[in-house]
């Protein structure tokens, strides 16, 4: 049984995740609401050492190019973690687009996927609107993933909080899962 402070702390958490998720969303329809954005040629821009892989450093680089520098290396590397499937602590093609796609307008989404993509070099950069669109993106993350973490800390400084308290908490009809 949880108290009344840890409930409203995770209540805080629950909501916390929903609206960043929804603003996250906002931002990415954003980014491909721009006739010009192409996810291949964005992955090219931040794949400067054409390794097949966007790693944290090379996100880290992009930012500062867009002279973004709150956003620190450690977060960056978390965030391309999160998104990391494979775990070979860098993005492949589709990863990325997992973090920069839509992921509930699917004609959105796939209108983006097929547009026409241009070949961008080593030292090329995209069209401003796009990379600022790019940087918004990741900004958002971040922001999500701070808050996020700032929450959770304040629930595990709690003395009542536990997981499966938590989930105890949520699961009303204890029928071992929970829904909507």
């Amino acid at each position: 049984m949880i108290g009344y402070n840890t409930e409203r702390l995770l209540k805080d958490f629950l909501v916390a995740v929903g609206d960043g998720e929804r603003q996250l969303e906002g931002a990415r329809s954003r980014l491909c609401s721009i006739r010009d954005f192409a996810p291949n040629s964005a992955f090219q821009r931040m794949d400067r050492n054409c390794s097949g892989n966007v790693s944290s450093r090379e996100f880290v680089a992009f930012l500062r190019d867009q002279s973004c520098y709150h956003i620190t290396e450690s977060e960056m590397f978390q965030l391309t973690a999160f998104f990391d499937n494979n775990g070979n602590g860098s993005l492949s093609f589709q990863e990325f687009l997992q973090m920069f796609l839509p992921c509930e307008d699917n004609i959105l989404r796939n209108m983006t996927l097929d547009r026409y993509s241009a070949r961008v070099g080593r030292y090329d950069s995209l069209p401003r609107d796009i990379e600022q669109a790019v940087v918004n993106v990741i900004e958002q993350e971040i922001t999500l993933q701070r808050r996020l973490e700032q929450i959770k800390g304040d629930l595990e400084r709690n003395y009542d909080y536990n997981p499966y308290a938590a989930f105890n908490a949520l699961d009303r009809n204890r029928n071992g899962t929970i829904n909507s």
